[in-house]
């Protein structure tokens, strides 16, 4: 008798564990979730700032842009120099 009463309480404490692993697991989901939903909306708030302050292009500065990009266009050319063993620079004799 003795024995099945202690059967009994050990599984009545296992479903108690059980259970309150499972509230526990819920509240914080609940809370992740909240949390979540918090971060989001400052996330959209500082999208909304930093893209509110952004300003029309200047012509001037497009300008120079352009002119620039047109110079990196255009390949740089370069001449091999040549070593010798002792690793100085050889003339080159055309």
């Amino acid at each position: 008798m003795e024995l099945a009463i202690l059967i009994g309480l050990l599984i009545g404490q296992l479903a108690l564990i059980i259970l309150a692993q499972f509230k526990i697991t819920q509240i914080a989901t609940s809370e992740v979730a909240s949390r979540i939903q918090e971060l989001n909306g400052a996330l959209g708030e500082a999208i909304q700032m930093v893209g509110g302050s952004v300003q029309p292009e200047n012509p001037i500065m497009a300008i120079l842009a352009k002119a620039l990009e047109k110079q990196f266009d255009n390949p740089i050319s370069a001449t091999m120099v040549e070593k010798d063993e002792s690793g100085k620079f050889v003339k080159k004799i055309e």
